[in-house]
């Protein structure tokens, strides 16, 4: 799920439902802390027996509510947890998905994950009389921990959260303006070889030329008529065929090949090479050897 032009899409509307009947049945509770006090005193009744005949009276009902509402919330958090591990695993299988976005939302699907569990198990043990003393401060840091992450992490690297937007930029972007960024971006993959760096991002990219991680996005898209992702693997492959083919690295690894063009593991270095060139990494350095390559990338 990404952020469209700055706004979420009015169907994602539906994922605030939970938030708003929890809410709503907190608003009696909000209103008794910040005027239970007054009126507590306007009553002319000691406190302890208007609350034992306000309230305390009502303490099954309310507990029964409150565990129900609270299931309701962690079984929600849950919910998204595993469907966000399943979108996960989807991404992983695409390997169109840069490296750099998939490990960021594992970063956040891990913490969100580490939020629920903790905030579910908080409460089971808590309602089942097997909480540990001293446990509810750390289950309190870990959860407070998991949110700053999570918010440092999108601080970051918004473009994550962000869907390009072509079409504005479409009308603003003048030919000549593309055209000048155009160059400056391939000069850039050339010279200074910034897909060697495995923590490589379009937003990184777009600070090295000076410009936004939307013109960046546009301009790859559509001068060079690709994603972020399938550039910085055509580059990188486009080096690893240019090390296997060179005598001095026969007896290097692959592995060590993968690491040099900007891969942090081989799985995802056989797979992106498997697209580009059709064959594995070992099997076409066997063909380099045999003499059996003609050519590499155009």
């Amino acid at each position: 799920m990404n952020i469209k032009n700055g706004e979420l899409p009015a169907k994602y509307s539906l994922h605030f439902i939970p938030f708003a009947v929890h809410f709503t049945y907190m608003i009696p509770f909000i209103y008794w802390f910040t005027t239970g006090p007054d009126v507590v005193a306007q009553s002319n009744l000691p406190a302890n027996v208007y609350l034992q005949d306000k309230i305390y009276r009502h303490t099954d009902t309310v507990i029964f509510f409150f565990k129900v509402f609270n299931s309701m919330q962690f079984f929600s958090m849950l919910v998204y947890s595993v469907l966000l591990i399943r979108f996960l695993l989807k991404e992983k299988k695409d390997t169109n998905k840069q490296d750099v976005k998939h490990r960021w939302y594992f970063k956040n699907i891990l913490c969100y994950t580490l939020f629920a569990v903790s905030f579910s198990f908080y409460w089971i043990g808590l309602w089942l009389g097997i909480l540990p003393d001293g446990f509810d401060y750390i289950v309190s840091a870990l959860m407070t921990i998991c949110i700053y992450l999570i918010g440092y992490s999108a601080f970051r690297q918004p473009d994550h959260l962000f869907e390009k937007r072509n079409g504005k930029q479409k009308k603003n972007y003048s030919t000549e303006l593309k055209k000048e960024h155009t160059n400056k971006l391939l000069q850039l993959l050339e010279n200074e070889k910034p897909w060697t760096d495995s923590e490589i991002s379009l937003q990184k990219l777009a600070d090295m030329l000076n410009i936004s991680s939307h013109e960046l996005s546009f301009i790859i898209n559509t001068s060079l008529n690709k994603n972020f992702a399938d550039l910085m693997h055509e580059y990188r492959i486009r080096e690893a065929c240019r090390l296997l083919a060179d005598k001095s690295y026969y007896d290097t690894k692959i592995l060590s090949v993968a690491f040099d063009v900007g891969y942090t593991n081989k799985a995802t270095f056989n797979a992106a090479f498997k697209k580009f060139i059709g064959v594995s990494p070992s099997i076409y350095k066997m063909m380099l050897q045999n003499n059996e390559v003609r050519e590499i990338l155009s």
